[in-house]
Protein backbone atom coordinates (compact mmCIF):
# COMPACT_ATOMS: atom_id res chain seq x y z
CA UNK A 1 0.00 0.00 0.00
CA UNK A 2 2.86 2.41 0.77
CA UNK A 3 4.21 1.87 -2.73
CA UNK A 4 0.83 2.75 -4.22
CA UNK A 5 0.53 5.81 -1.97
CA UNK A 6 3.98 7.09 -3.06
CA UNK A 7 2.84 7.11 -6.70
CA UNK A 8 0.06 9.65 -5.91
CA UNK A 9 0.63 13.45 -6.06
CA UNK A 10 2.03 14.95 -2.84
CA UNK A 11 -1.25 16.78 -1.99
CA UNK A 12 -3.20 13.53 -2.06
CA UNK A 13 -0.46 11.84 0.00
CA UNK A 14 -0.79 14.55 2.67
CA UNK A 15 -4.56 14.32 2.61
CA UNK A 16 -4.44 10.54 3.00
CA UNK A 17 -1.98 10.82 5.90
CA UNK A 18 -4.20 13.40 7.64
CA UNK A 19 -7.26 11.20 7.19
CA UNK A 20 -5.38 8.24 8.67
CA UNK A 21 -4.31 10.30 11.70
CA UNK A 22 -7.80 11.65 12.28
CA UNK A 23 -9.43 8.24 12.05
CA UNK A 24 -7.06 6.86 14.70
CA UNK A 25 -7.54 9.82 17.09
CA UNK A 26 -9.83 9.52 20.10
CA UNK A 27 -13.38 10.75 19.44
CA UNK A 28 -14.13 14.31 20.47
CA UNK A 29 -15.90 14.67 23.80
CA UNK A 30 -19.19 16.49 24.03
CA UNK A 31 -19.82 18.76 27.00
CA UNK A 32 -21.39 17.01 29.99
CA UNK A 33 -24.41 19.31 29.73
CA UNK A 34 -25.72 20.62 26.41
CA UNK A 35 -25.36 24.37 26.00
CA UNK A 36 -28.80 25.97 25.56
CA UNK A 37 -29.28 28.02 22.40
CA UNK A 38 -30.46 30.98 24.51
CA UNK A 39 -27.11 31.06 26.30
CA UNK A 40 -25.20 31.04 23.03
CA UNK A 41 -27.33 33.82 21.55
CA UNK A 42 -27.19 36.02 24.66
CA UNK A 43 -23.40 36.24 24.99
CA UNK A 44 -22.26 39.81 25.66
CA UNK A 45 -20.47 41.62 22.87
CA UNK A 46 -18.62 44.93 22.72
CA UNK A 47 -18.92 47.72 20.15
CA UNK A 48 -18.30 51.46 19.69
CA UNK A 49 -14.75 51.45 21.10
CA UNK A 50 -13.28 54.95 21.64
CA UNK A 51 -9.88 55.90 23.09
CA UNK A 52 -9.55 58.96 25.30
CA UNK A 53 -7.43 61.81 23.86
CA UNK A 54 -5.20 61.74 26.98
CA UNK A 55 -4.56 59.40 29.88
CA UNK A 56 -4.78 56.07 28.07
CA UNK A 57 -8.41 55.27 28.92
CA UNK A 58 -10.74 53.52 26.54
CA UNK A 59 -14.55 53.40 26.47
CA UNK A 60 -16.88 50.96 24.73
CA UNK A 61 -20.46 49.73 24.72
CA UNK A 62 -21.42 46.24 25.89
CA UNK A 63 -24.67 44.65 24.75
CA UNK A 64 -25.56 41.93 27.25
CA UNK A 65 -28.87 40.18 26.60
CA UNK A 66 -30.09 43.27 24.77
CA UNK A 67 -29.17 45.68 27.59
CA UNK A 68 -26.60 48.22 26.42
CA UNK A 69 -24.23 49.94 28.83
CA UNK A 70 -21.11 52.07 28.63
CA UNK A 71 -17.88 50.60 30.00
CA UNK A 72 -14.42 52.09 30.59
CA UNK A 73 -10.93 50.84 31.39
CA UNK A 74 -7.66 52.59 32.04
CA UNK A 75 -4.04 52.08 32.90
CA UNK A 76 -2.26 50.34 34.42
CA UNK A 77 -4.44 47.23 34.69
CA UNK A 78 -7.18 47.99 32.13
CA UNK A 79 -9.87 46.28 34.19
CA UNK A 80 -13.21 47.09 32.56
CA UNK A 81 -15.93 48.62 34.70
CA UNK A 82 -19.47 49.58 33.83
CA UNK A 83 -20.27 53.31 33.92
CA UNK A 84 -23.98 53.32 33.13
CA UNK A 85 -26.62 51.17 34.77
CA UNK A 86 -29.31 50.67 32.16
CA UNK A 87 -31.16 47.49 33.10
CA UNK A 88 -33.91 47.00 30.52
CA UNK A 89 -33.74 45.42 27.08
CA UNK A 90 -35.59 48.39 25.57
CA UNK A 91 -33.89 48.29 22.18
CA UNK A 92 -32.23 51.68 22.71
CA UNK A 93 -28.74 51.67 21.26
CA UNK A 94 -25.74 53.59 22.61
CA UNK A 95 -23.55 55.14 19.92
CA UNK A 96 -21.22 58.02 19.05
CA UNK A 97 -18.86 57.93 22.03
CA UNK A 98 -17.01 61.24 22.35
CA UNK A 99 -14.47 62.10 25.05
CA UNK A 100 -13.89 65.59 26.44
CA UNK A 101 -10.40 66.94 25.60
CA UNK A 102 -9.14 66.30 29.15
CA UNK A 103 -10.39 62.67 29.10
CA UNK A 104 -12.54 63.18 32.19
CA UNK A 105 -16.01 62.76 30.64
CA UNK A 106 -17.65 60.77 27.88
CA UNK A 107 -20.56 61.89 25.76
CA UNK A 108 -22.79 59.34 24.06
CA UNK A 109 -26.03 59.15 22.12
CA UNK A 110 -28.78 56.90 23.44
CA UNK A 111 -31.62 56.01 21.07
CA UNK A 112 -31.92 55.40 17.36
CA UNK A 113 -32.16 57.77 14.43
CA UNK A 114 -35.52 59.00 13.17
CA UNK A 115 -37.11 57.34 10.15
CA UNK A 116 -38.43 59.21 7.10
CA UNK A 117 -41.50 60.35 9.05
CA UNK A 118 -39.36 61.69 11.92
CA UNK A 119 -40.28 58.85 14.30
CA UNK A 120 -37.65 57.57 16.73
CA UNK A 121 -37.49 53.75 17.00
CA UNK A 122 -39.54 52.44 19.92
CA UNK A 123 -38.98 48.65 19.74
CA UNK A 124 -40.82 47.89 23.01
CA UNK A 125 -43.76 50.19 22.22
CA UNK A 126 -43.18 52.26 25.33
CA UNK A 127 -46.29 54.46 25.76
CA UNK A 128 -44.01 57.34 26.82
CA UNK A 129 -42.25 57.07 23.47
CA UNK A 130 -38.54 57.06 22.78
CA UNK A 131 -35.97 59.72 22.02
CA UNK A 132 -32.50 60.07 20.61
CA UNK A 133 -30.60 62.15 23.16
CA UNK A 134 -27.05 63.11 24.05
CA UNK A 135 -25.78 62.22 27.52
CA UNK A 136 -22.53 62.74 29.38
CA UNK A 137 -20.99 60.84 32.25
CA UNK A 138 -17.79 61.16 34.26
CA UNK A 139 -15.15 58.57 33.40
CA UNK A 140 -14.97 57.94 37.15
CA UNK A 141 -18.66 57.00 37.29
CA UNK A 142 -21.81 58.57 38.67
CA UNK A 143 -25.17 59.35 37.16
CA UNK A 144 -25.40 60.27 33.47
CA UNK A 145 -26.52 63.83 32.70
CA UNK A 146 -28.86 64.45 29.78
CA UNK A 147 -27.52 67.18 27.46
CA UNK A 148 -30.55 67.20 25.16
CA UNK A 149 -32.34 65.71 22.18
CA UNK A 150 -29.96 65.28 19.28
CA UNK A 151 -27.16 63.29 17.72
CA UNK A 152 -23.57 63.56 16.43
CA UNK A 153 -22.05 65.39 19.41
CA UNK A 154 -18.69 67.08 18.93
CA UNK A 155 -16.94 68.51 21.99
CA UNK A 156 -15.25 71.89 21.56
CA UNK A 157 -11.44 71.88 21.79
CA UNK A 158 -11.72 73.88 25.05
CA UNK A 159 -14.14 71.29 26.48
CA UNK A 160 -16.65 73.96 27.49
CA UNK A 161 -19.53 72.89 25.24
CA UNK A 162 -20.68 70.74 22.38
CA UNK A 163 -22.07 71.16 18.91
CA UNK A 164 -24.67 68.60 17.84
CA UNK A 165 -27.46 67.99 15.37
CA UNK A 166 -31.16 68.23 16.17
CA UNK A 167 -33.58 67.66 13.27
CA UNK A 168 -31.02 68.83 10.71
CA UNK A 169 -30.06 72.00 12.62
CA UNK A 170 -26.73 72.51 14.35
CA UNK A 171 -27.06 73.37 18.05
CA UNK A 172 -24.55 74.51 20.66
CA UNK A 173 -24.87 73.69 24.35
CA UNK A 174 -22.70 73.98 27.41
CA UNK A 175 -21.89 70.61 28.93
CA UNK A 176 -24.34 71.36 31.77
CA UNK A 177 -27.70 70.52 30.15
CA UNK A 178 -30.14 71.18 27.34
CA UNK A 179 -32.03 74.17 28.75
CA UNK A 180 -29.36 76.44 27.23
CA UNK A 181 -29.01 74.66 23.86
CA UNK A 182 -29.10 77.26 21.10
CA UNK A 183 -29.31 76.78 17.33
CA UNK A 184 -26.31 78.08 15.46
CA UNK A 185 -27.19 80.63 12.78
CA UNK A 186 -25.56 79.78 9.49
CA UNK A 187 -24.70 82.72 7.24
Amino acid sequence: MLTQLRKLPISIQLLSAAAALLSSAAPARLPAEPIPLEKLLSAPFPSQMAPAPVGGRIAWVVNERGVRNLWVAGPPDYQGRRLTSYSADDGQDITTLEWTPDGSQILYVRGGSANGQGEIPNPVSNPAGAEQAIWRISAEGGDPVRIGVGSEPTVSPKGDGIAFLRRGTIFWAPLGGDSKAEPIALV
